[in-house]
This record gives structure tokens, sequence and C-alpha cells, in this order.
């Protein structure tokens, strides 16, 4: 939006020291030149959630400092302008704690390698032609189940995507703890909701969500004679029915419960294009600016220890070392056969020098 838009907002509603400050970092990190920091009670000033923002003050002003005039790079995440998220809602929130570096984007992006697409697309009245040119021009499109439910009657896209027309996606809510990834099972730590069943007919399945009484693919891929595909991702975010939800709050639906190797398998499909690849749990983010710097932010209570894999098709060139530079200096980080170690603190993000 350009000019349009001068600053970030936000609130210390049902918020506490962790979150204030996360939000104040996501703000920088999208290039906010200023943050307004709403209260209902001057005493809100003088709270902890005040203290922990004043302390972390230089560390913000440093970080605006580095990545102004950089243009974020990494995946396109498309939303027209007025679409509407129905069952997605902060879709692109919880895809970016997956560790997939989104720049959102109100313009469909016709070169990107990669882009992903939740169900707000289709609201784009030719959002089917433009996902065939990306696909049949070498590049992969994540799609939600939303959106390929919403398609279902284009049936040369259904078949791009590996799934007949109509019947490849049934919605309705699902919950499992059990997974399958690799011919192994693995287990989340609490329930996590899947969008509905999935009936590919020629997509190969990458992982299974296993219900009570039977099983369902969580994440399939189609690969286009010209070397493109479509990864199609069984998701929700909320419960949402539309007249229902306009008098209550739609209900979570906890995506974030994936296990970690669930989410891995999906992250290493979408970021190949790109060059790079991390190795890291759920709730780790990842931003890219320019051939300057890389973003890690852990949204978890735990520290967490990540790698980097960086091939020469990330910038064009070797990289040769990575040199922590925020919150504070550390020391350099050698490439070890193009694996790059790093450790991040709990609820607190590490910025990377590219060397």
């Amino acid at each position: 939006a350009g000019d349009k838009v001068w600053g970030a907002w936000f609130d210390q509603i049902n918020c506490d020291p962790d979150v204030y400050v996360e939000q104040a970092v996501q703000s920088v990190l999208a290039g906010a030149p200023e943050l307004i920091l709403f209260h209902y009670d001057p005493k809100e000033f003088t709270n902890e959630n005040a203290a922990r923002l004043r302390e972390k003050l230089p560390v913000l002003f440093e970080l605006a400092r580095r990545i102004r005039g950089i243009e974020p790079v990494g995946i396109p995440a498309y939303k027209p302008p007025n679409s509407a998220p129905q069952e997605e809602h902060f879709i692109f929130d919880n895809i970016g704690m997956f560790g997939l570096p989104l720049v959102p984007t109100a313009a469909f992006p016709y070169e990107a390698k990669v882009v992903f697409l939740p169900v707000h697309a289709a609201s784009d009245p030719d959002i089917a032609q433009k996902i065939r040119g990306v696909v049949n021009s070498g590049g992969t499109v994540l799609m939600t189940s939303g959106l390929l439910d919403a398609l279902k009657d284009d049936s040369e896209l259904m078949a791009l995507a590996g799934y007949p027309a109509s019947g490849g996606f049934k919605k309705a809510p699902r919950h499992a703890l059990n997974f399958v990834v690799g011919g192994r099972e693995v287990r989340a730590k609490a329930q996590a909701e899947i969008g509905g069943r999935l009936n590919p007919d020629s997509a190969e399945v990458l992982a299974v969500a296993k219900l009570t009484t039977t099983e369902t693919p969580l994440i399939t891929r189609h690969r286009a004679p010209g070397g493109g595909k479509i990864i199609v991702f069984n998701t929700r975010t909320f419960n949402y029915d539309e007249e229902t939800t306009k008098l209550t709050v739609a209900q979570y639906a906890f995506m974030m419960n994936l296990p970690g190797e669930v989410v891995q398998v999906l992250r290493d499909e979408i970021t190949e294009p790109l060059g790079i690849r991390l190795i890291a749990p759920t709730r780790v983010a990842m931003y890219l600016y320019g051939d300057k710097f890389i973003v890690l932010e852990n949204f978890n209570d735990n520290e967490v220890n990540i790698e980097l894999e960086i091939g020469e098709g990330f910038i064009g060139q070797e990289i040769n070392a990575l040199r922590p530079v925020l919150p504070q200096t550390g020391a350099t980080i050698q490439d070890r056969e193009n694996r790059f170690p790093v450790h991040i603190p709990a609820r607190d993000f590490v910025m990377l020098e590219i060397e």
C-alpha cells in the first residue's frame, strides 16, 4: 500500500510481555516506520509489558536501521484485496511460524518460482489460469485444501493438482494425534485439526493424518510435465460457520500442533526453489532480506538449535559464513558443507548477516 501505511498498531489486551514484544518485532520486520502503542489507561505504560518493550527498544531501532530500504524476498503470499478468509483466518501467521518466509502481496506474482495460495485467492476470477501459468513455467504452488475445494469445478486445474473434478475434497473438520511421514508414524503433542478428507487420484501423498477409524492425506504433491508442481495442504485455522459466527467468535483449529516432522516435509517442498533449507521445529519463523540478512525468530517457550542448508541458488553465489549481529553480536558461523548451525533463545530472534 506504499505511503498509505504510516505504521503498525498493537495493544496490551490479553497480552503477556513476550507476546507484546513479539508484536513490536514483527512490526519492525514488516517495515513499519512507526509503532503505535494503544492503551486504555496510562498505567498500561508502566506495567511489565511496557518495561520489557523499553528494554528492547535499542535492538528494535537497530533492526529497523539495518533492514531499511532492503526488499524482503521469499515466497509471495497472495491475498487479493477484500478477499474472505472463510476457515483460514490468520493462515498467513500460521504458515509463517512453519518457517516459510512469506512476502504478502495483493498483486499476483506471475514471475515467482514459488507462491502460497490460501482460500483467499479464490476471489480472483482468473486464479485457475494464473496457477496453470506458474506451474507450466516450472514453478511451485502451495495451495490449501480450502482453495482446492473452491476450484473443484475446474477439471483441468484439478487434474494439474492430481485430483478428480468435484470429488477431490470433502470439507469437514477432523482431529488427529498421529501422522505418517516417510513411512514412519509420528505423534503430535496435542490434537491438530485438519480441513477434511482429501481424495487424490494421481497426486503423490507426502504425509498422512491418522483419524479414529481411517486416515486421510495431509500433504500431496503433483508434478507437471514441465517440472512445476502443486502442493496441497489439508488444513484449516478456524472452525467458521458463516451464519453462526456472525454472533460468536470462530473456534481456533490448532494447526500449530502439527509435529515438526510433518512441518519439515511441507517446508522442504516449498523452500527448495529458493535454494535454502531450514531444519527446525514448528514455531520458528524465517525472514529473508535480499542478499544481506536472514532473521530467525523462535516463538517457542524453549531455546532451539536449528540448521540452515544454503546452496548457491539462494543468492546466486556461495555463502562462506553467517555473522550474528542482533540482538547482540556473536561468533561467526562458518560453512560446514553448506550447513550453518544456529542457536535461538526462547521467545527471541537472531539476525544473521550474510558473508
